[in-house]
């Protein structure tokens, strides 16, 4: 494993399908939760009028590094956008350009899955794998994907990838109340590089995570014009 990776996960023993659906009902809520307060939350100006990012500390007490997260109004209806994110649907490998595949390996009930994600090389770290449970909440109306990681005995890490952990990761829709057809949208992002590297790299790839958030947001804009859902 290179020093500039994600940190490792150790399997654990297997986890009841209540124990997975609690999961990621919480990640859901903490999703929901984070992005409707923002109150603790700092902006980061980049530059660019379409999105702003920012950054917060964590309230997670393993975590070392601050959660970060995007918000936009895209052109698109809560609908489209969520075929376009979700890996029920065709369309996210195919405009996705960090995802090298995903797979679902299970459905639990109450729109809760078991997702195996690649992630592709990108710059200093390395290609990452992570099996991580998702929660698709549906309440009054609004959208939220709400993801953490966790294991699962049929998928051991995988020689060539880092098995990572994800602390916290989603999106959040909501109708924009000045028009009907746009939806605003929020990504969070909180996982731990954990890098073991000279101190100007770490810094370096820590200012590279917003700039991936920022590339998801301009690749999911494009798949808006793209795909005509």
């Amino acid at each position: 494993m290179a020093p500039n990776d994600f940190v490792n996960v150790i399997d654990k023993p297997m986890i009841a399908d209540g124990d997975y659906i609690a999961l990621a009902e919480k990640a859901a809520n903490d999703i929901e939760r984070n992005c409707e307060d923002m109150s603790s939350w700092n902006d980061i100006n980049m530059g660019d009028p379409t999105y702003k990012i920012f950054t917060r500390k964590s309230s997670t007490v393993e975590a070392s590094e601050e959660m970060l997260m995007i918000t936009s109004t895209l052109p698109a209806t809560i609908d489209k956008l969520e075929k376009l994110l979700s890996l029920i649907y065709p369309y996210r490998l195919q405009w996705d350009d960090l995802l090298e595949n995903a797979e679902i390996v299970c459905k639990l009930p109450d729109e809760v899955y078991i997702i195996r994600h690649l992630i592709k090389k990108r710059l200093t770290l390395s290609a990452r794998e992570s099996i991580d449970v998702v929660k698709v909440l549906r309440k009054d109306d609004k959208l939220i994907f709400g993801l953490t990681s966790t294991t699962h005995p049929q998928y051991p890490p995988v020689k060539g990838y880092v098995r990572t952990q994800h602390h916290l990761g989603g999106y959040y829709m909501k109708p924009n109340p000045a028009d009907s057809s746009s939806t605003d949208f929020s990504m969070l992002l909180h996982a731990d590089l954990n890098l073991s590297a000279p101190r100007f790299l770490s810094s370096l790839v820590d200012r590279f995570k917003p700039k991936l958030m920022a590339e998801k947001i301009g690749n999911l804009r494009k798949a808006i014009v793209k795909f005509d859902i």
